[in-house]
């Protein structure tokens, strides 16, 4: 007695769908996000199983493809996105009992475990502060409460690739926190465990304290505001409200691009830019001082592409309290 091969297997199965005299069916692709239901533009990859060759690879834009195949096929559906994992489904097109068929897929996202560790910078004791993480990407915002922190370190899984803003929700006696960054996993391979580690260092809210504003940036040879600088704004704005006895300098640099003349004119025309975002918000202008350095101050050497980034910068520094 010979085995048949599961082709021939196939063939002996008389499906409702060919006795209508059928020879294609229409396969509409819905691609979601597992955990926020929005959209996704993944890459779907058709191939039959049978002939051992692909014979679709198309996106699937707003999140949905819709396909027309032939019947009496054995296909395997390779959805991929490169922020989810992969996911594969099976039509068997022998068997099928209708001539539409609709998948809605759900695509579990990627995710990068993170230890975020938040210190006081000059004792280096753990503190048990609160944390937002807002997802720059996506609708996405994780708090963090203080219960959920142990000598200031908190676990967290975060989506891959995407960028996130953390923020620090300190009390009046430290100065605030705020920056970008985008969650990467490890890439020690001798690390299996290994989790992508965020250092934070608070500043005490006291006389001489400085921090950088690592939101406030500003497009080449411009002084115009954008909504990341008008946001670390609004923290200064909060800051000066909520200690009415304390005054700040705003200060800008820049790099050694360009005469000294012009850094110095354009330091303080970005620095009059936050002098007037403040006033516009009702913050009495004896409450902070705002002043250009232009490359008077660098921080790191100008001959490299990261000490010229290290030197454009902003900082808060307290005059006093």
């Amino acid at each position: 007695m010979s085995i048949k091969s599961y082709a021939q297997i196939l063939e002996d199965i008389s499906p409702v769908i060919q006795d209508l005299g059928i020879s294609t069916f229409s396969t509409e692709f819905i691609i979601q996000d597992k955990e926020l239901g929005s959209p996704v533009e993944a890459r779907i990859e058709v191939r039959d199983v049978i002939a051992s060759q692909t014979i679709a690879v198309q996106k699937a834009t707003g999140g949905s493809l819709s396909l027309d195949l032939p019947v009496k096929k054995l296909y395997n559906i390779r959805i991929s996105e490169p922020k989810f994992e992969d996911t594969t489904i099976t039509i068997d097109a022998k068997r099928l009992d209708t001539f539409q068929l609709v998948y809605r897929i759900p695509l579990t996202p990627k995710k990068v475990e993170y230890e975020i560790n938040i210190q006081d910078i000059a004792s280096g004791e753990g503190l048990n502060f609160g944390v937002v993480l807002t997802n720059r990407n996506r609708n996405e915002i994780i708090e963090l409460s203080p219960e959920d922190a142990q000598d200031g370190r908190y676990l967290v899984k975060l989506r891959e690739g995407d960028e996130y803003e953390i923020e620090v929700k300190n009390p009046n006696s430290y100065l605030f926190y705020a920056r970008k960054f985008v969650a990467l996993a490890t890439k020690d391979l001798q690390q299996a465990e290994a989790k992508s580690k965020f250092e934070i260092k608070m500043t005490g809210l006291k006389l001489g304290a400085k921090i950088p504003l690592r939101n406030i940036t500003f497009d080449y040879n411009s002084w115009e505001l954008n909504e990341d600088a008008k946001r670390e704004i609004d923290r200064i704005y909060k800051l000066l409200k909520e200690n009415p006895t304390v005054i700040v300098e705003i200060a800008g640099h820049t790099d050694d691009r360009g005469s000294a003349a012009y850094n110095l004119t354009l330091s303080q025309k970005r620095a009059n830019a936050v002098k007037e975002y403040l006033l516009q918000k009702g913050m009495p202008p004896n409450r902070f001082v705002t002043k250009g350095y232009g490359e008077s101050q660098p921080i790191a050497d100008n001959k490299t592409e990261e000490g010229r980034a290290k030197n454009r910068r902003f900082e808060l520094i307290v005059l006093s309290m």
